[in-house]
Order: C-alpha cells, then structure tokens, then sequence
C-alpha cells in the first residue's frame, strides 16, 4: 500500500495538469514539463479548497478526506479517458514522417553522466537526512492530525487543546491537513512521507522550473545540460546557510515557504518571461488570459500554503518587478 500511496503522490500532479491541458488550451500543445507543474499547483489551490473549506464550515475531517479522495479518483479517471482518447486519435492521424533528434556528442553525455551521478547524491542525501530534527512542528503537526482525525484541536507541542482556538490566517493553511490525508489513506510512514516523498518531489519540481525558465533564453541542449549540472551539484552541496533556499529545499521541502520559494517563484518567472515573448511576435489575448491564469493559480495555491509574507506577497514582488521590466523592455523595443 505504501507504494501505491507514493505512486498517487508522485503521478498525479501530471495527471492533473494533463487534464487541465487538454480542456483549456485546446490543440496547443504544453510541454511535458510545466503540465507536472501546472497539476502540482493545481492539487495545493484544491486541497485549500476542500480542507479550508471544510474546516470553516464545520465539517469533519474525515468527511474532507473523503471528499478529497472522491476527487482524486474523479482526476484519475478522467485522466485515463483523455489519454486512451487522445491515443486513438494520434493513431489515426499518424503520419509516416518522423523527426529524427540529432544524436548527443561526447561532450554531452559526459554531462549526462556527471547529472545523474549528482542526482544519485541528492536521493542519497534526502535519504540519510530523514532523521534529522527539523525546527518546524510540521512533522508534529500532522501526526496530531493523524492520531485525533481532526483539525486544531490539540496543539502538537504541548499535547494540550487549544485554549483560545486557533487565528484564522493559520486555518487557511491546510498543507497539514493534506499530508495527513495522505498517510491516513495508502498508511504511510510520516517521516517518510514528509521527509523524502514529499521533499524528493519538491526538488524534482525546482528542476522543472528552473530549467522551464532557462532553457526558452539559451535555447541550446548543451547548455541546459550544463545549467542542470549546476543546480544539481548547488542542490547537492550549497546548504550550509541555514536561510538559504537550498538549505529550505533539502531540509524543509514539505513547508510551503520552499515550495513557493524554490518551485512557484522560478515558474511564474517563466510565465512573465513567455508572455513577454509572445507579446514581441505579436500576441493574443488568448494567450495573454493563459499566462494571467498561470500566473493567479501560483497565487491563490500559496495562499494554502503559507503566510501571505513568505508566499503571495513573493508573487506579487516577482510578477510587479520582472513585468515592469518586461514592459519597459517591450515599450524600447517598439520604439
């Protein structure tokens, strides 16, 4: 069951963004990459939705386990369905011209080599660093809300109810709640869940952003290959700061701050920058309603994920300054 759980984790944020994909962007094609990313953050703003929602409407956790489980069931059947469909319908539209990829040089897959190898590291390390204390009561937060099925009841330090309750900015936070869904559902091992499922797929994902914003700028294999080397001996090695994002990701990839730090802000640098792009070859509004869209889905998922200070207000930083620049820039350009 274990395995199962870890699987639903790891292949649903696709199967989400698949969906998503293919019922608003039409016969445009979304890369691989920020349709995983477009499902990772579409999950966060639904969990919000179900868990907050619940818990202000009074309503028992459990039954919002269920009904998140209702809709993860809805996600994968759907799922199947498009891909089965969209199948049937490349078959009969295949054509006997392939595109033959240019085969890689030496130079490149010594590159390759020394990717995985670090790679390997980075797996090794999440690994051996699962039993390390965090500073952060997510790991007792979760397990308070595995063991009583409910939601700021017990406070998970003192193991005393809340006298006074609990302020509504933190009820908004439901990423506990989620987790715990999780381990209740497929019975998987807390640390585990927190400490390396969750964390490996928050690196996964700084890679798929990091590169989805760099390789449209340099727009060359080999130097993508070596950006992705970089960031993946930085990710290996470069914590020693205890305030750096790295040190975030590797330690604490399960808390909102480092998700909407080292995933949300790199992707919505990508969308700014694409729509900036599209602008200069003569945009659409479609387009433009499609990066808008990209860009309030990061914002309103963060808001289920930690504080305004350290999520939505990055966002707003972000997309303020780079646009401002990118209009700027654009404005130069048509002069």
């Amino acid at each position: 069951m274990n395995i199962v759980g870890i699987l639903v984790i790891l292949i649903l944020p696709y199967m989400a963004g698949y969906i998503i994909n293919k019922a608003f962007s039409g016969k445009k094609e979304t890369n691989q990459i920020e349709t995983y990313l477009i499902g990772f953050f579409f999950l966060f703003l639904l969990q919000g939705a179900v868990f907050t929602g619940a818990l202000f409407l009074d309503k028992p956790y459990m039954e919002a386990c269920k009904m998140f489980g209702w809709l993860t069931d809805v996600i994968i059947v759907l799922f199947l369905l498009l891909f089965v469909i969209t199948g049937i319908f490349k078959a009969k539209g295949k054509n006997e011209a392939t595109n033959k990829s240019s085969k890689l040089k030496k130079e490149e897959w010594i590159l390759i080599s020394a990717t995985i190898i670090a790679l390997a590291g980075i797996i090794l390390r999440i690994v051996l660093l699962r039993s390390n204390l965090r500073i952060d009561g997510m790991l007792s937060t979760v397990r308070e809300i595995v063991s009583s099925r409910e939601l700021f009841t017990v406070n998970p330090f003192t193991n005393q109810p809340y006298g006074l309750g609990v302020i509504n900015s933190r009820k908004i936070i439901s990423l506990p709640a989620y987790y715990a869904y999780y381990a209740i559902s497929f019975g998987i091992d807390l640390e585990w869940l927190l400490y390396v499922v969750i964390t490996l797929q928050t690196v996964t994902c700084t890679f798929f952003a990091c590169t989805l914003t760099l390789y449209p700028i340099v727009r060359n294999r080999k130097k993508s290959m070596i950006f992705i080397l970089f960031l993946a001996v930085l990710i290996l090695s470069g914590d020693y700061f205890s305030g750096s994002i790295i040190h975030k990701i590797l330690h604490n990839g399960y808390s909102g701050a480092a998700i909407v730090a080292g995933v949300m802000l790199p992707y919505c640098m990508y969308v700014i920058t694409d729509m900036y792009r599209r602008e200069r070859e003569g945009g659409k509004w479609l387009g433009r309603i499609g990066s808008v869209s990209k860009m309030l889905l990061c914002l309103a998922a963060s808001l289920f994920l930690t504080s305004f200070a350290s999520g939505g207000l990055l966002i707003i930083i972000v997309a303020v300054v780079l646009g401002t620049v990118c209009m700027i820039r654009f404005a130069k350009e048509e002069v």
